[in-house]
């Protein structure tokens, strides 16, 4: 399947560090808040970054006592920032998409995971990854742009625009550039999907802006009426067992899970050979995964391929 990586577009990429410098969009103001408040303590565990980007929440969970962090991200560009920002020798960075990263199971005591699911594809697949990978007792705590939101990307800032809510799929909007593809799924489905990988949720919020934020910049006052942000905290039962379901088009779940087992157990997404980066203006495609330069071999499990684009909401 056509990955998109846009991150690695030069045009995208300036657009989007510029909005990030002047903390103009609502990663601050909202986003990151949100993620926050339903951290647990990290002191001595093992985190996953998933779609970490520069690498700044990595490096905060070690500041915040990870015994060891592990960002994946897809984009050559976001890596060579988040590796020239990071110093601690906790932090170890990989690069790949969400969907082809292959760990150990039970090797995780967390992942986390700042507006990156809502570029995923088969989210109920990258669902069952994280499960595996958690230990017991481990939890999962992510944001994605709010359903709202992605119903209509291209009018995502008027509140009237809510049509096309339950018509999940993909959507592409122009936003730096034109063809930024993201998924859309109702919270119903996010919702089962976390359930159907086996994990208990704990939380769902739906973050508004800080009053802090709302006095400096008094125009973020509309996501108090139409939700920017979703984000859910989930944890890995003991007894654990998946559902085994997953979407197989728009409003459907189809049990029997789909195979995704290699030989030796090792979980395989398919030829990751015939995947093709879509992007604009970027550095060739290659191959990319745990296995690569600068990971943690005890995280690594199997090959991995491809790179996935993380990006805000």
């Amino acid at each position: 399947m056509s990955r998109q990586n846009v991150y690695d577009d030069e045009a995208f990429f300036r657009g989007y560090q510029q909005l990030r410098q002047a903390e103009s969009g609502i990663n601050a103001a909202i986003e990151q808040p949100g993620l926050r408040a339903l951290l647990p303590s990290v002191a001595g565990h093992t985190v996953l970054d998933l779609g970490c980007g520069d690498g700044g929440l990595a490096r905060e969970l070690a500041a915040a006592g990870a015994a060891r962090v592990l960002g994946a991200e897809p984009s050559m560009r976001m890596l060579a920032l988040a590796r020239a920002r990071t110093a601690d020798r906790r932090v170890q960075y990989v690069q790949a998409f969400a969907e082809d990263l292959r760990l150990a199971d039970g090797c995780l005591d967390l992942v986390v995971s700042s507006l990156a699911l809502h570029y995923v594809a088969d989210l109920g697949f990258v669902l069952n990854q994280i499960a595996g990978w958690l230990r017991s007792g481990g939890g999962l705590v992510a944001s994605m742009e709010h359903p709202m939101r992605t119903a209509e990307l291209e009018r995502r800032d008027d509140l009237a625009a809510t049509g096309r809510y339950a018509d999940e799929g993909r959507r592409d909007q122009s936003w730096y550039v034109d063809g930024v593809v993201k998924y859309h799924r109702r919270i119903s489905t996010v919702v089962n999907l976390v359930l159907a990988a086996g994990l208990e949720l704990r939380a769902v919020t739906e973050p508004v802006p800080t009053p802090a934020a709302l006095a400096a910049r008094p125009e973020l006052d509309r996501h108090n009426r139409q939700p920017a942000i979703l984000v859910l905290a989930a944890v890995k039962p003991a007894g654990f067992k998946q559902a085994g379901f997953k979407p197989v088009g728009p409003n459907q779940l189809s049990f029997g899970r789909e195979d995704h087992e290699g030989e030796g157990g090792v979980r395989d997404s398919g030829d990751g050979g015939d995947r093709q980066r879509r992007h604009r203006g970027g550095p060739g495609a290659g191959r990319g995964g745990p296995s690569g330069p600068g990971a943690d071999q005890r995280f690594v499990r199997g090959p991995a391929a491809g790179r996935r684009d993380r990006g805000p909401g």
